[in-house]
């Protein structure tokens, strides 16, 4: 049975992929319908109003209301557009026919997104292989990328303040049918949609710029942003502090703020922000050192050491930004047992989360039996080894989860010599390994979408890197990375750990 949860965006700069149970098309499907909705959120005015307040929740909740309204108000231009766009893929690699049997599919087991694209079917009917009106897929793409751009971009900055912040205030503001139209991005699409339809039909032809002219001269419709800038990004910032000026935490949030750029996506550019994700979790607990230590003796399982709170200035994941006062705050609650690791038990899938000294950490990383994976932020490249750590000759492997684009700079920043490799192949996953020394070995899972562009890359030299495998292309064994038939076991025991596959 498929998992119900495919991908996901959850806020920030990647796309998380369920790679376990899903075909390779419905793969990239997904990877392009997620990939969708974060361009939507991180080039448009409402799309950062959501962005912007969701971070801000975990220091002040008083307006998690606010959130809920924008994500309604905006959940039909994101979901009928990522949906649109699955569609337009199913179109343009499988052909017109089975995008009717997924429409239909959609329609008796997914009713949520055949709501959704229902409205747009109009537009697919274009791509007919009879029809009269002759337009490429991406094309039609591109368009419905802009409508929704432009039906998000709507200046929500010219809402007073006690409007948004107050629910019945908000109810009052949105009854009105000219303010639905000029700031609501749900009923804006839905209205420029049906423009744009109208306008492609009369004309027999669909071109973009026309369309988008011919928009700009309605009613409500004037001077339509299409891209956001960082004049847009300021006065929303600007907006958001006004509202939490009575919070006890503003000036956190004024820092986070700060932190908060404009990041350009390219939606051709699929792989550079997707990563995989099982959507599955062991059981987790908190554990001690003595615990642990006694554990990892008897026990299948890895040992991930994530960090020392001492070399961080501040913390910044994807829904926590912690500050550099509160880090310092930590530190001194802490004490010295600063470090952060955790445990995976493999064989009764347990997570165990610890913090321990520096001088623990080392015991429990020398344990002859535990496999140790370090979070390569953590690793010294010119002492290779660990930040602050001595762990001999200990075999560590260095994890990376960043997604394979991003990291070519970092791969080529270890392997400063030429490195051996090898690819290891799961269910639509890969695993790079890179020997970095006789005891580090470099680690980055990637989602098939990548495999061709990682190997392009490794051929040409544009990564320090050469694969280990035999010449003969048939003995899966090499001299540097899996020696002997059992050595890929090591490699399944991490990724099982790290991704919590039962």
């Amino acid at each position: 049975m498929k998992k119900s949860i495919l991908g996901e965006y959850n806020f920030t700069n990647n796309t998380a992929i369920n790679f376990i149970d899903n075909s390779e098309e419905e793969i990239n499907a997904t990877i392009l319908h997620e990939t969708i909705h974060m361009l939507l959120t991180k080039q448009t005015i409402w799309g950062m109003a959501c962005y912007l307040i969701r971070k801000v929740l975990v220091y002040d909740n008083s307006y998690e209301h606010i959130l809920q309204n924008l994500c309604t108000h905006t959940r039909k231009v994101q979901e009928s557009t990522a949906v649109f766009f699955e569609c337009t893929y199913i179109i343009r690699t499988k052909g017109y026919n089975k995008f009717l049997n997924y429409l239909e599919y959609l329609k008796t087991s997914n009713k949520e997104y055949y709501g959704y694209i229902v409205p747009l079917v109009k537009f697919l009917r274009l791509l007919e292989p009879n029809s009269e009106i002759k337009i490429e897929a991406y094309e039609l793409s591109t368009l419905i990328l802009t409508l929704s751009k432009i039906s998000l971009n709507s200046n929500l900055t010219e809402i007073e303040l006690e409007k948004l912040k107050k629910k019945k205030l908000f109810k009052k503001f949105i009854s009105n049918e000219e303010n639905v139209k000029k700031y609501i991005p749900n009923k804006r699409f839905k209205a420029i949609a049906d423009i744009a339809y109208t306008i492609i039909k009369e004309n027999r032809e669909l071109k973009i710029d026309y369309i988008i002219e011919k928009i700009s001269f309605g009613m409500y419709y004037k001077n339509e942003k299409i891209e956001i800038n960082d004049e847009d990004l300021t006065k929303l910032k600007e907006y958001f502090k006004e509202m939490h000026i009575n919070s006890k935490r503003l000036e956190e949030i004024s820092i986070y703020f700060e932190t908060v750029r404009l990041v350009e996506i390219n939606v051709e550019d699929l792989p550079k922000y997707s990563l995989p994700h099982s959507f599955s979790e062991f059981s987790s607990e908190k554990s001690c050192y003595k615990d642990i230590f006694n554990y990892a003796k008897n026990k299948l399982g890895i040992l991930f050491y994530l960090g020392n709170l001492e070399n961080m200035d501040k913390f910044d994941s994807s829904i926590l930004f912690v500050s550099k006062e509160d880090i310092e705050i930590i530190k001194k609650e802490l004490g010295e047992r600063s470090t952060v690791m955790v445990y995976y038990d493999y064989v009764e899938k347990k997570v165990f989360s610890l913090n321990v000294s520096k001088s623990e950490s080392e015991e429990l990383i020398n344990i002859h039996e535990s496999t140790v994976v370090v979070n390569y932020k953590e690793y010294d490249i010119e002492k290779d080894d660990i930040i602050g750590i001595n762990t001999d000759n200990k075999s560590i492997f260095i994890y990376c989860d960043r997604t394979y684009p991003n990291s070519i700079d970092l791969i080529n920043k270890i392997a400063k010599e030429k490195c051996k490799a090898r690819i290891i192949e799961y269910k639509n996953m890969y695993l790079l390994v890179i020997r970095v020394s006789d005891k580090t070995k470099f680690i980055l899972p990637f989602v098939g979408i990548s495999y061709y562009q990682v190997r392009s890359d490794i051929d040409s030299g544009k990564l320090n890197i050469e694969l280990a495998d035999n010449p003969d292309g048939v003995t899966e064994t090499d001299n540097y990375i899996l020696k002997t038939e059992d050595s890929v076991e090591q490699y399944d025991l991490i990724i099982n750990c790290l991704f919590q596959i039962y």
